[in-house]
């Protein structure tokens, strides 16, 4: 087996409620000594997954928007061949198109939404919880429309109708997000196989069903924050899953901890 790499979810795994990752500071400060791939593979955007990358002090691959896309730094590749920091993998639908066809429902069913991307940053910290910052960096959405509907009613006929184009809606924690038909492992594949990781230990934490794909792609699978109904649902799934009741950045430090006790190069 290669060498180690750590691919994570960010919301209620590495962050906790506030955005922070106290607890998790000197586990990732260890991580960076042993050179160990710290890999983000989040729901949130491009810009929020930098500003978490910044903060962390890395400079990794990472996955964006539930699978819509992934980026590569140029050290991770041995002959760059494209322009600017990052080489984009794109799996998903652009928002642009997303966006024409919830504009054309809209208009053969008289329906409106109310999207997270014309939100000001204030009102979509309140609707969110996000602080102003962060909240503007969520509305610029690449991959992925985040909307409500003024009516629940329409939602089965908007998913029917998305999902003949082999889209996805899916209920996220406030919104619904409309997609093309991707997941986080798709772009991880991509990920590990074209910045030279394919055959590395793969460590991967994650606290919900949206992370159910990446932990079975893992060789140590880990759910943190895990409620009676995760743990139930990843134990059946997943028959080597390790499982932290402790909550996010708690959970994430308690169990790569014990990890890198068992794997050469740990403490």
């Amino acid at each position: 087996m290669g060498k180690p790499v750590v691919i994570t979810d960010l919301d209620n795994t590495l962050l906790d409620e506030k955005y922070q990752f106290t607890e998790a500071v000197p586990v990732l400060e260890r991580l960076k000594s042993l050179r160990i791939p710290l890999i983000f593979a989040t729901s949130k955007t491009f810009g929020e997954t930098l500003y978490f990358q910044k903060l962390a002090g890395i400079s990794d691959p990472f996955v964006v928007e539930n699978g819509g896309a992934a980026y590569i730094p140029k050290k991770f590749l041995k002959e760059p061949f494209f322009d600017g920091d990052y080489y984009e993998i794109p799996l998903g639908v652009p928002f642009e198109e997303l966006m024409e066809f919830m504009e054309d429902f809209s208009l053969r069913h008289g329906e409106e939404f109310l999207y997270l991307h014309s939100l000001s940053p204030e009102e979509a910290s309140r609707l969110t919880g996000l602080p102003p910052h962060l909240a503007k960096l969520a509305r610029r959405r690449d991959w992925d429309v985040a909307f409500l509907p003024k009516r629940q009613e329409v939602i089965p006929i908007l998913k029917e109708e998305a999902e003949k184009r082999g889209w996805r809606l899916q209920k996220g924690g406030i919104f619904y997000h409309l997609t093309g038909n991707h997941t986080k492992a798709d772009a991880l594949k991509k990920v590990l196989r074209d910045s030279g990781l394919e055959g590395s230990l793969i460590i991967a934490l994650g606290d919900s069903p949206n992370d159910l794909d990446m932990l079975k792609m893992a060789d140590v699978p880990v759910l943190v924050s895990a409620t009676g109904e995760t743990e139930e649902m990843f134990k059946k799934e997943i028959g080597n899953v390790r499982i932290f009741r402790e909550r996010a950045s708690l959970g994430w430090a308690k169990a790569l901890r014990e990890v890198l006790k068992e794997i050469e190069g740990g403490e």
